[in-house]
């Protein structure tokens, strides 16, 4: 294996349990089960079975994700314990690969017999580790003692040929196992049977013998692998799994008994055969190359990283609630005091997230306090999103179920465990909710419809007191929507951005008529309670007259599109029928929502800029984008991962107010580039922009990167550097070598427009409409947000049938000078962690038959 140390982190992803080994090895098998357990176990991790064939003989089938090793041989003579074309044939087998994520063998010989059986999982060889810590062949002990032949060993072993072969000059003994006493051995006086000896004994023994074995076929063989470890020559029948290990050029391999007693007369042969063994190099087989080749093979890489070993940012808990604060901040104390009071047996983080700028100092101090007793991410927005920062959770929360709580609300102990459990009643794919309302069967009356939500009427309200029902509309001060509903909310765009004000009636709609998913309001009445000022007017958005007309509004435009009459049963007796939606009904709606938003501006243009490191470089940025020279319309969203220059960056933004449309995001945490999908449902522009931090826009930069958009389309994605592969041959052993110069090209900013299958997102644009339907996937993996351009670039283009089209860009931008400096806290690219997850995603994306290759044609002429 060359030297990969550069894209290697060495997590401990399996679960070591039900260990199964051998006493009758001195070390071997057992050795390296401790080495399992020493360096790469966590409780949390995946099953891994270091035997599978015993555990599937002699236990009940896995039923749970699992990966192991395996060592059968195709075909043995154990008419009792099946052999590899058998076990496949097993119920057991049939029953447990479905769970499987990989299959370890200790020879090639193994893995080429696995892939062969055309296996739904990955094969991986590995090497067997060997303990050096023992006696070595003495060979002067050897040469003047009593020279002696021994036969150790019993899986796969033949014993005849030991008493038949002819060894004047040599006591022969043979180490006695229940294998032994089992085959049909016509046995003579030549051979003398030595019962178990203590490991001491063994070590003597060994340091002072030739080792004979006559085996019907050898995987890796722990007999073979301790005579290479110690130098001590054996003579053995020549078989695929031995040469693998000993090499072709040995000199003890024997293909008759008469052949095997020849070489044991000539003690030259012996000898060199002892000298072969000490110039072998054993690199291969010591523990320290077996974890690092464990830790480089693809299964492994493949495997989900546990949470015990994550780091903050990507653990993943059971459940996420999300706050939203504006003006209640006296309420948010108390809030947090009873989150951190809750009886749950899972894990759960909160989110708060602040769409008051001005309250920000306030609610860092109140966090601080409770940091240590709740697992809680604050963002602070200089923008007030409203609620429809929810839609954005899809893409920030850290478990797949979001548990929203408004800023009014005052959780009980049992709040989120009795939520979790209704959700188990009523999942997998639904909408929880305390209160709500269900439209009743009706026609839209265009004279009346502004005044129906003022009225109450063809609507009955259930609140948290009520027993459980299904409902239309469900309020979101307290519900749980299933992260897989919000990432399928992503797909849709606001019919006007007016609508951000009633975000729970529009999402209710989307997901009751669009996504047909149930909703389900629950009864909840001693689990919470309001806090006084809930229903304060001056406060409450559902007061609010923006939000009552937008409500009114909504519900001309769904009565318009068919909804509720569209999941309405009319299957009660004398139930009127609701009337089908016309077809012109539904382009009046359409017509109504072609007006511009009173309430939210609206751009041709969205940038998209996240920080960390760089804020140095943030007034530059803003200057050349305050120079734009373009007729477009743009905002400019910089999310900053770094809490430290929150202040900073707050000072710099409120230079360029006047020239620029700037909002500001500040994460307690650092999320890396994940919102660049989060912000998908937030930014309102056209086209998106992703610019980073080291990126020195010209003057024609926005103008540039439109232009070409709009010459290649929207089913394209626009930047200005990227790579392609040129090979798509896995080296399974060194999968990391993708990644070498011979492998790679790269296309950089001041090169020809081309078509690259990776594009770097350091400068491009897409169509926002292309960047939501992204948004609607997830990473196969958290820690896949290192590499968010790499992973996004397989989605687009194997996904989505996106073109990636690199554009030549040095005439209107440029790059800052720290964008070479060689350290991985400012220039991620040379982060260990995005060279390790790029391996891991090449695998993945291996496995799924994206493997482009570049064509002879690079670029586009000029």
């Amino acid at each position: 294996m060359s030297n990969n140390n550069h894209y290697i982190l060495e997590y401990n992803k399996v679960k070591v349990d039900d260990t199964i080994y051998w006493d009758l090895h001195r070390g071997g098998w057992k050795y390296v089960v401790d080495i399992l357990k020493y360096e790469v176990h966590a409780e949390d991790g995946i099953l891994f079975i270091n035997a599978l064939e015993d555990h599937l003989f002699h236990r009940k089938p896995l039923e749970q994700p699992w990966i192991a090793f395996i060592h059968q041989v195709p075909d043995n003579n154990n008419m009792v314990f099946p052999d590899l074309k058998r076990l496949i044939n097993y119920n057991s087998w049939k029953r447990s690969i479905k769970y499987c994520k990989g299959i370890y063998t200790l020879s090639s010989y193994l893995k080429d017999f696995l892939d062969a059986q055309n296996l739904p999982v990955k094969v991986n060889r590995l090497f067997y580790p060997m303990d050096f810590d023992f006696v070595e062949f003495d060979k002067d002990g050897f040469l003047e003692g009593e020279r002696k032949i021994i036969f150790i060993g019993e899986y796969l072993r033949n014993f005849q040929p030991f008493f038949d072969i002819k060894a004047d000059g040599y006591k022969k003994i043979l180490l006695d196992n229940e294998a032994f006493r089992q085959q049909d051995v016509n046995i003579n006086e030549s051979v003398e049977i030595v019962a178990r000896v203590s490991d001491e004994e063994y070590d003597s023994l060994l340091s002072t013998s030739i080792v004979f074995l006559n085996l019907y076929d050898a995987p890796a063989n722990t007999t073979v692998l301790e005579c290479i470890a110690r130098n001590a020559p054996i003579l053995i029948n020549r078989l695929p799994g031995v040469i693998e290990y000993l090499g072709e050029d040995y000199p003890l391999y024997y293909n008759s008994v008469e052949e095997a007693g020849d070489k044991l007369k000539k003690l030259d042969l012996v000898m060199e055969a002892h000298q072969y063994l000490v110039s072998m190099d054993k690199q291969k087989i010591t523990k320290e190359f077996f974890v690092k080749s464990l830790h480089a093979s693809p299964i492994y890489r493949s495997l989900d990283i546990p949470n015990s070993q994550k780091d903050k940012i990507f653990k993943q808990y059971d459940i996420t609630v999300v706050i939203t604060s504006y003006n209640r901040v006296y309420n948010i104390r108390g809030i947090l005091e009873r989150f951190s009071n809750q009886e749950f047996d899972g894990t759960f983080e909160v989110i708060l997230w602040n769409n008051n700028i001005s309250t920000m100092a306030e609610l860092d101090l109140i966090v601080e306090d409770f940091k240590d007793k709740i697992n809680i991410r604050l963002i602070h927005s200089s923008e007030n999103y409203y609620c429809a920062m929810r839609l954005a959770m899809a893409h920030l929360m850290q478990s797949d179920y979001l548990l929203i709580c408004d800023d009014d609300v005052q959780p009980g102990k049992h709040y989120i465990r009795d939520f979790w459990q209704k959700y188990q009643a009523y999942g997998p794919e639904a909408v929880l909710c305390t209160r709500g309302h269900k439209f009743e069967p009706h026609t839209l009356d265009e004279e009346t419809a502004d005044k129906v939500w003022d009225r109450g009427k063809h609507m009955t309200f259930y609140d948290e007191t009520k027993e459980d029902i299904q409902i239309h509309f469900f309020h979101a001060d307290n519900c749980l929507i299933p992260r897989s509903i919000l990432l399928k909310l992503n797909n849709y765009e606001w019919e006007n951005l007016d609508f951000i004000l009633i975000d729970d009636y529009w999402m209710s709609y989307i997901i009751s008529h669009e996504l047909r998913i149930p909703i389900w309001k629950v009864k909840f009445d001693d689990n919470f309670k309001f806090t006084p000022c809930a229903d304060n007017k001056d406060i409450a958005l559902f007061h609010n007259p923006k939000v009552r007309k937008e409500r009114a509004t909504f519900y001309k435009y769904h009565m318009r599109k068919g909804w509720p009459a569209s999941v309405i049963e009319n299957d009660h007796e004398n139930e009127t029928p609701v009337a089908p939606t016309k077809s012109n009904e539904t382009d009046e709606a359409d017509v109504m929502l072609s007006r511009e938003s009173i309430h939210f501006k609206d751009f041709d243009i969205s940038i998209i800029m996240c920080v960390y490191s760089r804020l140095f470089n943030i007034r530059e940025i803003l200057d050349c984008f305050s120079k734009q020279s373009t007729q477009r319309s743009f905002e400019l969203v910089i999310w900053n991962n770094n809490f430290e220059f929150r202040n900073d960056l707050n000072e710099i933004a409120a230079i360029y107010r006047d020239k620029l449309d700037i909002k500001l995001i500040h994460s307690s945490e650092n999320i890396l580039c994940r919102p660049r999908l989060a912000l998908s449902s937030l930014v309102r522009g056209e086209k998106v922009v992703f610019c980073d931090d080291d990126v020195l826009p010209g003057i024609t930069y926005l103008e540039e990167l439109w232009e070409n958009h709009e010459r290649y389309g929207d089913k394209s994605l626009v930047c200005v550097s990227g790579e392609s592969f040129l090979s798509n041959e896995l080296d399974e052993d060194n999968p990391h070598l993708i990644w070498k110069k011979d492998n790679i090209r790269w296309h950089t900013y001041d090169e020809p427009t081309c078509e690259v299958h990776y594009f770097h997102a350091n400068s491009c644009i897409l169509s926002k409409q292309l960047l939501k339907q992204a948004a609607t996937y997830s990473y196969p993996q958290p820690e896949m947000a290192w590499i968010d351009d790499y992973w996004l670039s397989y989605l687009l283009s194997h996904v989505l049938g996106v073109e990636l089209r690199k554009i030549k860009g040095d005439a209107f931008l440029s790059f800052t000078n720290d964008n070479d400096k060689n350290d991985s806290e400012i220039a991620l690219s040379r982060n260990p962690n995005i060279k390790y997850h790029k391996v891991a995603f090449y695998l993945y994306h291996y496995d799924r038959n994206w493997r482009p290759v570049l064509g002879e044609e690079v670029c586009e002429p000029e």
